[in-house]
């Protein structure tokens, strides 16, 4: 029950700063082609070939990856999220006050800690299918990014997939190996 408090209160203070609310495209955004990272041994491996596909690819960090993309110097596109931890907002404000946020929109469940918003110029937010703050808070179902969870790498994935794009390359999405 504590759980669904702190997602509630979370969303709620979300809401009140009156960020975008993700909505789910009909049509295809013209994207042709998407780099989704996660934090697998191969994005370290895989660095400059990001670096070579930045300017005719968008970059989607999802997650921890966000500070290894920055510190590379690499510009971020979006950052998912869907973490909630209490220090989740600390891990993001080290890595921009490390390496600025760029030109990245941050992307993030209602439940993420609200504070977010303040690291990043644009934000947008999504309700996640199966938690409380869909039912209390949202007004259309296409405001639900589906199969976000349960880790951001699947939120990433979600994110490119819900616009559509040509293409999507998977870097540093090991699943365990």
């Amino acid at each position: 029950q504590l759980d669904e408090y702190n997602m509630l209160l979370n969303t709620h203070r979300t809401l009140q700063r009156c960020p975008k609310i993700f909505t789910q495209a009909m049509n295809s955004l013209g994207l042709q082609d998407v780099i989704v990272c996660g934090s697998g041994p191969s994005l370290d491996q895989s660095i400059e070939t990001i670096k070579y596909l930045a300017d005719s690819h968008l970059i989607v960090a999802s997650g921890s990856n966000y500070h290894t993309l920055r510190r590379a110097g690499i510009e971020v596109d979006f950052l998912v999220l869907v973490e909630r931890a209490n220090n989740t907002y600390d891990d993001y404000k080290e890595s921009v006050d490390m390496y600025g946020s760029g030109t990245t929109t941050l992307v993030m469940s209602s439940t993420c800690p609200a504070e977010l918003i303040d690291l990043f110029d644009e934000t947008i937010i999504f309700f996640r299918p199966a938690l409380t703050p869909l039912a209390v808070y949202s007004d259309n179902p296409s405001e639900v990014l589906n199969f976000e969870g349960p880790e951001s790498l699947y939120g990433g994935f979600a994110w490119a997939c819900a616009h559509r794009p040509q293409n999507i390359i998977l870097i540093g999405a090991d699943l365990g190996t």
